[in-house]
């Protein structure tokens, strides 16, 4: 069958195996976040220790992506992936074994966190710079956004191993080189960057809304992931039917975005918080799939890897950053002042970022 235009990147046989086998994965992936932070919850009661498990997570991204984005110009592809999808299934065969004999304790979930990172850092510009290989440019911001939808809810069999040339050190610096010297790209990484710190901490954000905001179970709780999931793969769908946005209109997709916080600091009621969720992540998830194509199609492939490893560095890199000030934020005060000072801090650094391009446009 072919699909329609929305969904062209499916039209290719190797992407769509790729697609089918990594919606499974991260549909548990996704079910193993909800439940890790309300086990987290359980166990301590502490806003800090929750942010903490997510800096944990994530301290391998910050630490080794741009290592790991070299790397994936380097090696084959595929076998990277089994090795990194195998990584994530004993990681959470392991922590369902603890949460099933009751055994699970807070450093034991630290300390699976930081296998997950680890797994994460090498899986993560494997995935994205093996895309175009199975799709080819033309589809490639299709296929970016139809891969954020499945987050949210060449061939694929003996590829060639690009020719590497030079030291593992000097490849990382030709990669960030690129990216300093790109303008467009550097403001791309500046949108990024924000993003990522201020809108992505939802694993911390969320379950201290239910709980210490609106006083929600685990049902609750559910249901207002649902609402910010639904959202992300809605906004990642409009994301692949549409062409990919200027600059500018990135630039005003992240401030809606960054608004949505400063909307949820003002919640109070249930049936409040599930639209704002619902808007945040829809504009969220498209300031993140529209970011990533941009690197990608403004990247000549012999450095894709690498500037991916850029882009993972900032989105998921960031987030250990992120997460703490948002644990440390709500412990001392509370989760509404979170969602305020990142929403307003957030949307301050998009406008000097702007204006910094708007400068160096002129010149």
């Amino acid at each position: 069958m072919t699909f329609p235009p929305g969904l062209r990147a499916l039209n290719h046989p190797e992407y769509r195996r790729l697609y089918l086998t990594q919606l499974i994965s991260q549909t548990g992936g996704w079910i193993q976040a909800v439940a890790q932070s309300w086990l987290v919850l359980q166990l301590t009661g502490s806003p800090l220790k929750l942010g903490l498990i997510s800096t944990l997570q994530f301290a391998p991204v910050l630490l080794f992506s741009i290592v790991a984005g070299a790397v994936a110009d380097r090696l084959p592809k595929r076998r990277v992936l089994i090795a990194s999808q195998t990584t994530y299934l004993c990681q959470a065969l392991a922590l369902s074994l603890l949460v099933w004999t009751g055994a699970a304790q807070y450093w034991q979930v630290c300390g699976l966190a930081l296998v997950l990172g680890f797994a994460s850092v090498v899986d993560q510009p494997v995935r994205q710079s093996f895309i175009v290989e199975l799709v080819g440019r033309e589809d490639l911001g299709n296929a970016i956004a139809l891969n954020s939808a499945s987050f949210n809810a060449a061939r694929i069999h003996g590829l060639p191993v690009p020719n590497a040339r030079g030291s593992l050190l000097e490849q990382i610096h030709e990669g960030l080189h690129f990216a300093w010297r790109t303008p467009l790209i550097l403001a791309v990484l500046g949108i990024l960057t924000v993003v990522s710190l201020c809108v992505f901490n939802f694993s911390v954000y969320v379950p201290l809304l239910a709980r210490t905001v609106l006083g929600l179970g685990a049902e609750g709780f559910g249901f207002l992931m649902a609402s910010l999931g639904v959202g992300a793969v809605a906004g990642a769908l409009t994301v692949a039917t549409l062409r990919q946005p200027p600059l500018a209109g990135i630039f005003a997709i992240a401030a809606i975005a960054l608004g949505g916080l400063v909307g949820l600091s003002t919640v109070r009621h249930f049936w409040t918080a599930v639209p704002l969720l619902f808007v945040t992540g829809f504009f969220g998830i498209m300031v993140m799939a529209s970011c990533n194509a941009r690197l990608q199609t403004e990247t000549p492939s012999e450095l894709r890897g690498r500037v991916i490893g850029i882009y993972v560095l900032l989105s998921g890199g960031v987030f250990p950053i992120g997460a703490f000030l948002v644990g440390a934020i709500s412990e001392r005060w509370s989760v509404s002042t979170a969602f305020l000072c990142n929403g307003t801090g957030g949307l301050t650094a998009l406008g000097l970022i702007a204006l910094a391009w708007r400068r160096r446009r002129r010149r």
